[in-house]
């Protein structure tokens, strides 16, 4: 077993600063950009919720309020998407003795067909005039928002297993603080060279508070070790143990 008076391998060296009291807690593997994600998730998700719910609101109305009159294309134009050309045109119409103007997406064949000028009948609804939609293509299918809608929890779901990620690693640090200190030592160390980094493998071995004795592996990048630097067998390590399934080579 190595000698606990040996000066200890740190597979981090910013842990040195934490063993000398000069740090509150040590390097942990924290949640990266988990909580970051997540919030973009959330905002994301929030955003593509109102637009589900303004089109649903859309929808019912031109279902339950809607009128009929007429209206003339003005203009039509051909825009690139994912999947292929995308055809829209727009229209204008009058309620009231004031005019509209709005656009929409169509089918080819219909784009086709309706050149400026062409006089089409609308649908638009009497509780907002601005909500329209050309009679003979209502953009606004119970499908489509019903396939959107399922696809909006879904969505959701990102965002709560990035959350719960965040928690879980939060939760370890917080159970890591309050951990023991074991001297253990290196078994085995080996640096594979990436760049101007060393990739190192550690395997280390130490006994538990329980008397169990555990053989593990860590590994790390550093940019301040060569493979003629690494530690030898029996060099001692410091792990910081909170738990058979929970502890850190510091």
């Amino acid at each position: 077993m190595a000698s606990e008076f040996a000066r200890p391998f740190l597979l981090d060296p910013v842990n040195e600063e934490y063993l000398a009291g000069k740090r509150p807690a040590p390097m942990v593997g924290g949640p990266g950009c988990a909580p970051v994600l997540t919030a973009l998730f959330l905002v994301a998700g929030l955003v593509f919720g109102a637009v589900v719910g303004e089109r649903w609101w859309e929808w019912f109305q031109l279902k339950a309020f809607a009128q009929s009159t007429q209206g003339v294309v003005t203009s039509r134009r051909t825009t690139l998407v994912t999947r292929g050309p995308g055809f829209y045109v727009s229209y204008r119409y009058d309620v009231a003795g004031k005019s509209h103007e709005t656009s929409q997406p169509v089918p080819p064949a219909l784009h086709d067909v309706i050149p400026e000028g062409t006089q089409v009948e609308v649908r638009y609804s009497t509780r907002d005039p601005a909500v329209a939609e050309l009679a003979r293509d209502a953009r606004h299918g119970g499908v489509t928002l019903l396939i959107i809608t399922l696809l909006f929890p879904i969505w959701l779901l990102l965002p709560s297993g990035l959350l719960v990620l965040f928690a879980l690693q939060f939760r370890r640090r917080r159970a890591l603080l309050r951990g023991q200190r074991i001297t253990g030592e290196v078994v085995t160390c080996t640096g594979t060279p990436t760049g101007a980094e060393l990739g190192v493998d550690v395997t280390y071995r130490f006994t538990t508070p329980e008397g169990e004795t555990r053989t593990e592996r860590a590994f790390l990048r550093r940019k301040d070790l060569t493979p003629q630097t690494l530690p030898a067998p029996g060099t001692p390590v410091v792990v910081l143990y909170a738990g058979r399934t929970n502890f850190l080579l510091l």
